[in-house]
């Protein structure tokens, strides 16, 4: 989406999704939202870009109350991640994963979020699964490493404090 990250394409990105406001329609309204929650999210703000992802469900909605989009529920488990509201990224996350099963993004969204929640075994449980339906992804492997990580290092630390 953001082609140029820097301080002046985050503003220009800015001034676009502001202009894309202007035109009053639906989609223009939620895309314009979703865009500005975007820059936000990038610019170091989950609370302004929650805010504006929340406006951006609502101008949903307001078409279509059952309308529900994977890309604002991607959205919503990383603002929740960058807020470091892990249990709310769970939750989010697995929610996303369950209105959009077949989404491979939002898969690796939910492996993150109970990474980053430290709920290591359900991580590893998951990703080990995902692992046997999806053989050719690298991503799946690279996450999985890094659980088996932290399960060793917390085993490790644990029989430590066993040994005391």
């Amino acid at each position: 989406m953001l082609q140029d990250p820097s301080h002046q394409g985050m503003l220009d990105a800015a001034a676009s999704f502001e202009r894309q406001l202007q035109i009053k329609t639906r989609s223009a309204i939620v895309a314009g939202k979703y865009g500005l929650a975007f820059v936000a999210l990038k610019q170091g703000n989950p609370a302004k870009a929650q805010t504006l992802l929340n406006e951006a469900r609502a101008a949903l909605k307001e078409g279509a109350p059952a309308a529900k989009s994977a890309v604002l529920a991607s959205l919503a488990i990383d603002i929740k991640l960058a807020a470091h509201q892990y249990k709310d990224a769970v939750a989010e996350a697995d929610a996303a994963h369950n209105q959009f099963p077949l989404s491979r993004g939002i898969a690796h969204q939910y492996a993150d979020a109970l990474f980053a929640a430290g709920q290591y075994d359900e991580a590893a449980t998951y990703l080990r699964d995902q692992a046997q339906l999806y053989r050719h992804e690298p991503e799946l492997y690279d996450r999985l490493a890094r659980v088996y990580a932290c399960l060793l290092y917390t085993s490790d630390a644990a029989d430590d404090s066993l040994r005391v």
